[in-house]
């Protein structure tokens, strides 16, 4: 489960869906960079959902997210896999093997990366995360 804190980091925001796909992709991935898409969408989901629970702004208004109780899981697939996971799909990074419903890391990047490198990311998501809601619970 992702839990981050709200408090505003000196860096400008990366976009909410984005950052939170990022970083329950890597909670979730086993060491070769694989994982199963209803792994990561409950992972996703659930991030929503405890905001939610703590009275934090679940996203801006008009968003999908926002009505995160009422979504059902093939909504919460619909938001993950059309943006911003099309956008990793699309540079590269990430494929979706939708007949195994797998989601895999291009195996020459995976391989490429050590520990640290996968380090850097997650705080960079985190502290896009931790902006972007700052901005949403002034």
């Amino acid at each position: 489960m992702i839990q981050y804190s709200v408090a505003p980091p000196s860096t400008a925001a990366l976009p909410s869906l984005l950052s939170v796909l990022l970083a329950s992709l890597q909670s979730v991935c086993d060491k070769n960079g694989h994982t199963k898409v209803v792994d990561v969408l409950k992972t996703f989901w659930e991030f929503y959902k405890n905001r939610k629970e703590q009275g934090l702004a679940v996203e801006k208004p008009g968003m999908r997210m926002v009505d995160v109780d009422n979504l059902i899981l093939d909504e919460v697939k619909q938001v993950l896999l059309s943006m911003p996971f099309e956008e990793f799909e699309r540079r590269h990074y990430f494929r979706y093997g939708r007949d195994l419903a797998l989601i895999e890391m291009k195996p020459s990047l995976w391989k490429q990366l050590a520990p640290e490198d996968i380090e850097e990311p997650h705080r960079a998501c985190k502290k896009g995360i931790e902006t972007y809601y700052a901005r949403l619970n002034p």
